[in-house]
């Protein structure tokens, strides 16, 4: 098998590697390590306490960044500073943001004593029922998932509900021993549902309805 003598590009160690596992022009590393090393992309920062220059990964960047944990601990030993005020005016003393810096507004604050303008309110009121009107288009009639073939009225009359059709739960629930028939368990009355074979809810005839406690019967139609 034939093998090529190499050099990693991060630690400049010599290796060896079979030559069928080598593309054109790509980059081979030594180990693992270096690979994640290699590829990692880094730019130069500042830090915050020394002033020294060191790099960091774009991801690991913050507000207040350090060189070295001495850094770290060392700028937080520096004197207390009173919280800024809120610059509404409204005498608040500000938070601080992730990584440091003072929040500029109390949360909130930032619209106080403001109004928008008639103009301003007429767009934000028309865009406002567009969305409305584009919502209601995109659930209405067959991409309603609640559909029915517009039968939704007459479906919600004569479905089997608790009290309308009370007798005929309590003999279904009653000819299954109070278990359900999927797990096979017996529950109280008050966590068995009656459930529909064929899904469809206008057929209320015993054949076509079965016991389920709640949780199978949740599952069976999530």
């Amino acid at each position: 098998m034939k093998t090529l003598d190499l050099t990693c590009p991060t630690c400049g160690k010599s290796f060896q590697r079979e030559a069928y596992r080598m593309r054109d022009g790509q980059k081979s590393y030594c180990s693992p390590a270096c690979q994640s090393k290699g590829r990692q992309t880094t730019i130069p920062v500042i830090c915050d306490y020394c002033g020294k220059e060191f790099f960091k990964t774009p991801s690991r960047i913050k507000n207040l960044n350090f060189c070295t944990p001495e850094c770290f601990y060392e700028a937080r030993k520096r004197p207390y500073e009173p919280p800024p005020l809120c610059a509404c005016g409204c005498s608040l003393p500000v938070s601080r943001a992730y990584g440091g810096n003072w929040h500029k507004f109390v949360h909130g604050h930032n619209f106080t004593g403001k109004e928008h303008s008639p103009t301003a309110r007429e767009k934000m009121s028309k865009a406002a029922k567009e969305r409305s009107a584009e919502q209601s288009m995109r659930i209405r009639g067959e991409k309603n998932p609640h559909f029915r073939h517009g039968k939704t009225k007459e479906i919600n009359e004569q479905r089997l509900n608790w009290w309308d059709n009370k007798p005929i739960r309590k003999e279904v629930i009653a000819r299954d021993n109070n278990t359900c028939q999927s797990c096979f368990k017996e529950f109280f009355f008050s966590d068995l549902h009656v459930h529909h074979i064929d899904l469809d809810v206008t057929n209320n005839n015993l054949s076509n309805l079965m016991t389920l406690c709640r949780w199978c019967h949740a599952r069976l139609h999530a």
